[in-house]
């Protein structure tokens, strides 16, 4: 039994599921962490749904019925949450749009669909919901917290809901650009990668928070230990002793696709799709 912790940001990762909905080309797990659960895995409590199409090929997860799985968890969530149609939801798109493995939330916030300015304006908006957006960029850009910045907006707008849009990090080469995690605990930027910012969750904004994250990038070590799995799975090796002396803390470094340039495009399209139709019904 490997006994190896590898940094993830993937709820999934971290537990044994069983496969709520299953299909040849996806599969979602649903799993909600109470509080003593989420303290062992050093995560907030919640419910986590990820929705995985890991085994279909690099671009055959742009296909329709992908897109509509995304939308019907997101409609799932809006109705737990009880978001009406006239209440404002701001989305933040999180990350750097410098760096390409980091550009995911500003990318989907450049495509979502904003209206709050017809309520400012007050133009006719019967069948409109009010939406915001905000990208934030990164402590290196702004020397701010983003939550601080975020916490500043709700002060201000008082959305009934915040979605948070980041990209995340994997424990799994096969998972990058090809899973979706969907969480009502909020989100701390940069903690798969060793930058832990401030948490964004409705602790800290005082109003309900929705993330959404897909993992873009994995740990060197995780190839690593991967490889040596492979290759020493018939041995009496002690995979874990050989990671403990050879490879923990060796490797700082995260790696991505050679193809990530075009994968954040199609990802951060499914989103803002999604986003659309769940918030306008378009």
């Amino acid at each position: 039994m490997i006994k190896i912790r590898l940094r993830t940001d993937i709820a999934l990762e971290e537990l044994a599921l069983e496969r709520m909905i299953s299909n040849e080309k996806i599969n979602i797990n649903e799993v909600f962490l109470d509080a003593i659960k989420a303290k062992e895995l050093n995560k907030k409590e919640g419910t986590y749904v990820t929705i995985d199409f890991s085994n279909l090929l690099t671009k055959e997860f742009m296909q329709e019925d992908i897109r509509e799985q995304v939308s019907d968890v997101l409609a799932h969530f809006f109705t737990l949450m009880d978001i009406k149609k006239d209440d404002t939801v701001l989305i933040c798109g999180l990350g750097n749009d410098q760096v390409t493995p980091d550009a995911l939330g500003p990318i989907v916030c450049e495509n979502v669909i904003v209206t709050n300015h017809f309520f400012v304006l007050d133009i006719q908006h019967d069948f409109i919901r009010p939406v915001t957006s905000f990208i934030p960029g990164v402590m290196g850009q702004t020397g701010m917290e983003s939550s601080d910045m975020l916490k500043s907006l709700v002060e201000s707008y008082k959305p009934s809901l915040v979605i948070v849009v980041d990209a995340l990090a994997t424990r799994s080469i096969n998972r990058i650009c090809k899973s979706i995690q969907i969480t009502d605990a909020g989100i701390n930027p940069g903690s798969g990668v060793k930058n832990k910012r401030k948490e964004i969750s409705k602790d800290v904004l005082n109003t309900k928070v929705l993330a959404i994250g897909i993992p873009t990038v994995c740990d060197l070590e995780v190839i690593i230990n991967d490889v040596l799995k492979q290759a020493l799975m018939e041995t009496s090796y002690d995979l874990d002793k050989i990671y403990d002396e050879y490879i923990k803390g060796q490797f700082s470094y995260m790696v991505t696709l050679k193809d990530i340039d075009d994968l954040i495009i199609d990802m951060a399209d499914i989103v803002a799709i999604s986003l659309n139709k769940v918030l306008h019904n378009i």
